[in-house]
């Protein structure tokens, strides 16, 4: 294991391996990479509209990480509290819904948090699904709070 470092910037790489309780030097070893996302992404994950009174739409946007291009999409709001989480119309703020994205291509939906009755926390997901099973979901948590 000498020679790590020597004179401008060259040096090797080491790598220690554990066998039986003894740790010996490789010298062959190669870094690993978790494996590339495939299927639905969507950003931001979570989003707190805060409290009232007044709540502006947030922008998601949802990536195809997956190498053939996806199924149709749907995008809707689920669980918890959905009805206080409106998702745009399809059109400039939802470019997703009825869409087949390519590899890597993406697209936007924005959706407003219009909580109304008894002050309290609301909660729902945010779910950019296919039709195309092999796509999985990309899925957002949303929160939001009526003020009293």
């Amino acid at each position: 294991m000498r020679n790590l470092v020597s004179g401008r910037g060259r040096y090797a790489l080491a790598c220690l391996v554990v066998v039986g309780g003894l740790v010996t030097a490789g010298a062959r070893c190669q870094p690993t990479k978790p494996p590339a996302p495939t299927g639905l992404n969507i950003a931001p994950t979570s989003w707190d509209f805060g409290s009232g009174p007044a709540f502006a739409p947030k922008s998601f946007t949802v990536t195809n990480n997956g190498p053939d291009t996806s199924g149709k999409l749907a995008v809707a709001t689920q669980g918890g509290d959905k009805d206080d989480f409106v998702v745009a119309d399809p059109g400039a703020d939802n470019t997703c819904t009825g869409k087949t994205l390519a590899a890597d291509e993406t697209c936007t939906v924005a959706v407003s948090f219009v909580g109304t009755g008894a002050a309290n926390q609301r909660s729902t997901d945010l779910v950019v699904s296919s039709d195309n099973a092999a796509d999985g979901q990309a899925v957002a948590a949303l929160t939001g709070t009526v003020p009293e």
